[in-house]
C-alpha cells in the first residue's frame, strides 16, 4: 500500500476528531444551560437537532471518504453538498455566539467544527470512486 492513501486517511481522521467531540459538547451545553440556549441562534431544541444532524453527516462523510472503492460519484457529491450546507449553518451558529459576546468558547468550538466539516467535504470530493485496493500478490 502506498503512503498517499494512508496519509489521506490520517488527515481525514484528524479533521474528523474535532466535530466528533465539539458538536456534541455544544449540543449538551445548549441542552443543559439555559443561558447558553438563550445565546444560540435557533434556541435549545433546534440547535441540538441541527448539531446532531451535522454530526451524523460528518460521520457519513468520513465513511464515504474512507472507503477507496465505495459509493458512486453522485452519492459522494451529495454527501459533500450536505456537509458544505451544514458547515454553513454551523458557521451561522458560530457567528451568533460571537455576536452574543457571552459564550465565545462555544463559538470557537463551532468555528473549528465548521472548518473541519468543510475539509472533510473536500476530501469526499477528491476521493476517487473508481479507486480499488491493490491486489495482493500470491505465492
Amino acid at each position: 500500500m502506498t503512503d498517499a492513501p494512508r496519509s489521506n486517511r490520517t488527515h481525514l481522521l484528524l479533521w474528523a476528531i474535532g466535530p466528533i467531540l465539539e458538536l456534541p459538547a455544544v449540543a449538551a451545553a445548549t441542552s443543559a444551560f439555559p443561558e447558553v440556549a438563550e445565546a444560540a441562534v435557533f434556541g435549545s431544541p433546534w440547535t441540538e437537532v441541527i448539531l446532531a444532524v451535522a454530526l451524523c453527516t460528518t460521520l457519513a462523510g468520513v465513511a464515504t471518504a474512507w472507503r477507496p472503492a465505495g459509493p458512486s460519484s453522485t452519492s459522494r457529491w451529495g454527501v459533500a453538498a450536505a456537509l458544505w450546507i451544514l458547515a454553513g449553518v454551523v458557521a451561522v451558529m458560530m457567528i451568533w455566539f460571537f455576536i452574543s459576546g457571552r459564550w465565545l468558547v462555544y463559538g470557537i468550538l463551532l468555528a473549528h467544527s465548521a472548518v473541519s466539516m468543510f475539509m472533510i467535504a473536500q476530501q469526499v470530493t477528491r476521493a476517487r470512486a473508481d479507486q480499488h485496493p491493490p491486489a495482493v500478490a500470491s505465492r
